[in-house]
Order: C-alpha cells, then sequence, then structure tokens
C-alpha cells in the first residue's frame, strides 16, 4: 500500500483528497456570513480589533472589564486580521473561515457523514457568522477528534500529537469557558488513548508538550489575573431553561423557531406557531442519535463512554454552577465545545440509518433537509436577523444633525463603532448625544429634554424601566423601529416640526 492510500485509509488528517471538502467549506462558510449589523458584543471585538498597535491592544484588554478580557488568543487573532481586511462586518465576521478550514484539514474521514453534518450544521453556520471565539471553539474541538482519530490508529503519531496539542492551545486560549472545555477534552485524550499511550506519545513529543504546558500556564496565571477584575458579564440567571435552550441551539434547531427576541418577549408560547416543523426535526434528529449512540455503544468500549461522559458532564455542571454563584447567565454558546462530539454521534448516525433501507434513508434525507432549512433560516429570515444597531446609529446622526438632542439608551461600543459621538454628559462638542444606559430617574430628570430616544434591548439597555416610564410620562411615541430598536419622539412638541422623518 503506498503512502497516499494509507493517509487515506488512516480515517483522518491531511491529504490531497480533502482539497475539495476544504474549498466547499471555505465556500460554505463564505455563505454563512453576512455583513449584517454588528451586535453589542461584536461592537466590543471590532472596538479592540480596530486599536492601532500592539501597545494600545494590551491597553484595551488591560481596561475591558467585560467577558472579551477573557479572550486573549481570540482577540489577539481578530486585531491581527484587521491589520490585513479591516474591520467592517463580513472582514471581521470572515476571521472565522481559516479555523474552519483547519479543522476540516484534520476531519477523521469515517464515519464517512462527518464531513457534510459539520458543512449543513446550524449551530455552526449561527456562530461563523459572529466576530466572536465561538465559531473558533467549534473548530478547535472538530480538530481535536481529528487529532485523537489520528492518535487511535496510530496513523503519523507525532502529526496527530501536534494537531492535538493546537487544539488544546486554541480552546484554551479562546476564552476562560474554553479552558474549562480544554481540560474534558484532555482527560477524554487520556481515557480514550489509554493513560500509558499518553506517556509515551508525551515522552516522544516533548519539545511539543513543553511549549504546550508553558503556553497554557501562562494562560492560567492571566485568568486568574482577570477573574480579579472581569465585574460585566452576561447578567441574568440560569436554570434549568437555559440548559434546555443550549439543547435546542446545539442539536440545530433554533432556525426552525422564533427569533430570540420573540423567546425574551412571550417566552414558550412564541414556540406555538413553529411546533410543526420543530416537532418534525426533534423527532429525526432523535432518531438520529440514538441511531448514533448505538453505533457507538458496539464500537467503542464501555470505560470510554462513562469516561467521556463524566468529563464533559463534570464541565458541564461546573459552568451551571459557577453560572449561579456568579450570576451570569449560562447560553447555548458556551456549550460550542461540544458541538462537535454531537456532530460526530449525529453522523455515526445517519450512517447507520442509510444501510436500513428506504426508512432510515427517508429519515438521513429528512434531517439533513431539516438542518438545511434550519441553517439557511438563521442565516437569511428577518426573525433571526442581528440588533442593527447601524440603522439606529444613522437615525442619531441625522437627528443630531438637525442640532436635536439625543438619548442613546443603548450599547456604547456598538454607537461608537458606528460613529455616534456618544457621552455621559451633554455637551456642545458631542452634538447633543448622550448616553442614557442604566439611568435612573434622577439622571433622566437631571438631562434636559430630549427630542429623539433610541432604545435597544430594554432588558439590559433600562433594566430599572426609568427611561420606558420617562417615555411613558412625556407622551413619546415609536417614530421608527430598526430592528430590536424602538425610535421615540415627542407626541406633541415644539421641536417635532423640526424633525424630518426619521428613516433608519
Amino acid at each position: 500500500m503506498n503512502r497516499k492510500a494509507e493517509v487515506a485509509e488512516s480515517g483522518g488528517g491531511l491529504n490531497p483528497e480533502l482539497l475539495l471538502p476544504l474549498l466547499l467549506a471555505i465556500g460554505v462558510g463564505a455563505l454563512a456570513v453576512s455583513s449584517q449589523s454588528f451586535w453589542m458584543d461584536e461592537s466590543a471585538t471590532a472596538i479592540t480589533a480596530s486599536q492601532p498597535n500592539f501597545s494600545t491592544w494590551c491597553r484595551a484588554m488591560a481596561l475591558n472589564t467585560g467577558s472579551d478580557q477573557q479572550m486573549p488568543l481570540y482577540m489577539l487573532f481578530a486585531w491581527l486580521w484587521e491589520k490585513f481586511w479591516g474591520y467592517g462586518e463580513w472582514a471581521l465576521r470572515a476571521a472565522n473561515l481559516p479555523w474552519l478550514a483547519l479543522a476540516l484539514a484534520a476531519l477523521p474521514r469515517r464515519p464517512a457523514q462527518l464531513l457534510p453534518v459539520v458543512l449543513i450544521s446550524p449551530f455552526l453556520w449561527f456562530y461563523l457568522n459572529e466576530a466572536r471565539p465561538y465559531a473558533l471553539q467549534i473548530c478547535a474541538g472538530l480538530l481535536l477528534i481529528g487529532a485523537l482519530a489520528r492518535l487511535a490508529d496510530n496513523s503519523n503519531e507525532k502529526t496527530g500529537y501536534r494537531w492535538f496539542a493546537t487544539g488544546i492551545v486554541l480552546l484554551a486560549g479562546s476564552s476562560l469557558i474554553g479552558m474549562i472545555w480544554a481540560g474534558a477534552f484532555l482527560i477524554s485524550a487520556l481515557i480514550f488513548l489509554h493513560p500509558e499511550k499518553c506517556r509515551r506519545l508525551v515522552v516522544e513529543n516533548r519539545l511539543t508538550t513543553a511549549a504546550a504546558t508553558i503556553f497554557l500556564s501562562a494562560l492560567a496565571v492571566y485568568y486568574w489575573w482577570t477573574l480579579m477584575h472581569v465585574s460585566n458579564v452576561t447578567a441574568g440567571e440560569t436554570g434549568i431553561g437555559n440548559l434546555a435552550f443550549a439543547g435546542y441551539e446545539l442539536l440545530g434547531f433554533a432556525g426552525l423557531g422564533p427569533g430570540r427576541a420573540e423567546i425574551r418577549t412571550a417566552g414558550l408560547a412564541s414556540f406555538l406557531p413553529f411546533w410543526p416543523q420543530l416537532m418534525v426535526a426533534v423527532a429525526v434528529t432523535t432518531v438520529v442519535l440514538l441511531a448514533g449512540l448505538k453505533a457507538g455503544f458496539q464500537s467503542v468500549p464501555r470505560r470510554v463512554w462513562r469516561g467521556v461522559a463524566v468529563a464533559f458532564g463534570a464541565a458541564t455542571v461546573f459552568l451551571f454552577v459557577a453560572g449561579e454563584l456568579k450570576h451570569f447567565r449560562v447560553l447555548g454558546r458556551h456549550f460550542a465545545p461540544l458541538a462537535p462530539l454531537l456532530l460526530l454521534l449525529l453522523a455515526a448516525g445517519l450512517n447507520e440509518l442509510r444501510q436500513r433501507g428506504r426508512v432510515g434513508r427517508a429519515v438521513v434525507v429528512i434531517f439533513i433537509s431539516s438542518s438545511l432549512a434550519s441553517a439557511f433560516s438563521l442565516r437569511f429570515a428577518e426573525r433571526h436577523a442581528k440588533d442593527d444597531y447601524r440603522s439606529a446609529a444613522a437615525v442619531a446622526h441625522a437627528a443630531a444633525a438637525q442640532h436635536l438632542r439625543v438619548w442613546w439608551c443603548a450599547d456604547i461600543n456598538a454607537g461608537l463603532y458606528y460613529g455616534l459621538p456618544v457621552a455621559p454628559e451633554l455637551a456642545a462638542t458631542t452634538n447633543q448625544i448622550w448616553l442614557a444606559l442604566n439611568a435612573s430617574a434622577n439622571a433622566l430628570a437631571r438631562q434636559p429634554v430630549p427630542d429623539v430616544v433610541v432604545l435597544s434591548r430594554p432588558e439590559i439597555n433600562d433594566p430599572l424601566g426609568a427611561v420606558r416610564d420617562w417615555l411613558a410620562q412625556n407622551h413619546f411615541h415609536v417614530a421608527a423601529s430598526p430592528h430590536l430598536f424602538t425610535v421615540w419622539r415627542a407626541v406633541e412638541t415644539n421641536s417635532q416640526s423640526r424633525i424630518k422623518p426619521i428613516q433608519p
């Protein structure tokens, strides 16, 4: 058997036969990426990425009191990427595509359905379209699975070990939560490959091990430092609903259901118009998952299954306990590194079902169709569009250009990214745009009466309800509604006649 055949037979890794899948992956990734407006978290990425030099980037990271400070490797890569491609919406989101290409370069060749399942994954599509570290985490998980496949069948162990070390470094460096999942992958590798083989691999690859260990140790120190400084995280309660929604996202159902805004406002009632397609998707996905689990139980030793389940179960429990203790909301995106394992199970299930006659093949077709529909809906359906900060900022700009007072009750980073001169105090130099974020009734009373108020996501930006109460008491009405925004004007004021029609 020649070398090319050996590599193809080995079940994963880099080889010329992966060129077409890689090009296909880049094409699908390019389709998934949009030039929609940044939402607030992406705007924070863009602000940091646009720092002119490494010194100012370090200063911006040090001054950041939010979770961005706990995403060092991703934020550094975004800063480097911006220097070549700019910080426009499409350009910064496209920084996810190299990670996708890297993951697919090491993707195992078995089961054969894994490549298409990855490429049509709605969860992957959604996070490819975000300038945040979650696509990187998904791809790092895929890279680790490919590396473990190479190490398990003893095909070019040195390369496999380097891929594994790279995946661990990428996942751990992507965010503090990524480091938790990297620990789960390390424990799983120890169980999957057997401790004796792991010891041998470590000894035979001393330089790689030393480099990874030094990097991970430095990361641990850095993350410990950030825990003393980070205070602005996704506030909220963590409960069983968070776990259910995480599964809903991870299994690819999100595109078939309501948008996130509808879920936040209407809760479970928002799902009622979408129940037929959701029930079909849940049914076929359950069948595929059960088939994948059965295939896994038959081919993988019980100790491995138990060990992997304990490792990733412990990481999940740790996240929820941390969310409860620290009062931050655990969301589906925090489980991004878990997605590759689910994709592997789904691929194994499809591989089993396609061999079970017409009924099995029908389930495969329905699953693929459902996944594609969900992925395209997440990308193109209006209900899944991102917060339209670009249009809202244009409204604020237009009002300020007419010398009108504007209150901006929305994210300050997004406002700054779209060029708004937002400031906490009114002054002529700020062109009369005041930051009303999280304002109290007393703070509002001290400000001059505005002509225009721009409000977004009141549960985050107006948690005290002071701005909404002020708007009701002063008889303001909605004049424009960019997606997930409301633009308010007074019903009867002298300044009303001076305001041109507001077009987002």
